[in-house]
């Protein structure tokens, strides 16, 4: 336990520096992300590990339940933004301001999240329907960064993305 967050950076910044040895720390390290001082540390090590082969499905597919969940609940967050953003689109349409939605869309934060929860449940992909779900929920979303983020994740694991998403995608 630190006093300072900055403090948390740097422990799991030594952790970072050699993955091999990280690796070793895997699944039991997940425990303590159930505590909020750690949790975004060891998920952000996690998806660095499970991105770069390091960590595989099985070695922390018990915590599969739990990551779904806040991966969920991230995608919640993400469509109130987006609805919050439409409704405020559609009132300067009526107060008759000619502004692009787009052009006050910011994309960031919640978006990043997004793509850390897609790496971890990437490896679970064929194998269960949810998962599959919530790659087509992303890849629906209007903001433009996640729908990247998923098409790219599904390409380099070599899952189809439907031409549309790449156009749309593309012509932007």
């Amino acid at each position: 336990i630190f006093k300072e967050e900055d403090d948390y950076e740097i422990f799991f910044g030594h952790l970072r520096d050699s993955m091999e040895l990280s690796k070793s720390l895997f699944p039991q390290v997940l425990q303590l992300s159930t505590l909020s001082d750690y949790k975004q540390n060891i998920i952000d090590l996690l998806v660095t590990l499970v991105d770069s082969g390091y960590v595989k499905a099985a070695d922390y597919q018990s915590y599969y339940p739990g990551i779904y969940i806040d991966a969920k609940v991230a995608w919640k967050k993400q469509q109130a933004k987006e609805e919050k953003m439409m409704e405020a689109s559609n009132k300067k349409i009526m107060e008759n301001e000619e502004e692009d939605m787009e052009d006050d869309y910011v994309s960031g934060g919640n978006s990043y999240e997004l793509n850390d929860y897609a790496v971890l449940l990437m490896p679970f992909y064929d194998s269960n329907k949810n998962v599959k779900l919530y790659f087509t929920k992303l890849l629906q979303s209007r903001d433009e960064l996640v729908r990247m983020n998923a098409a790219v994740l599904l390409l380099r694991n070599k899952k189809e993305v439907p031409d549309s998403i790449l156009q749309n995608l593309a012509a932007n």
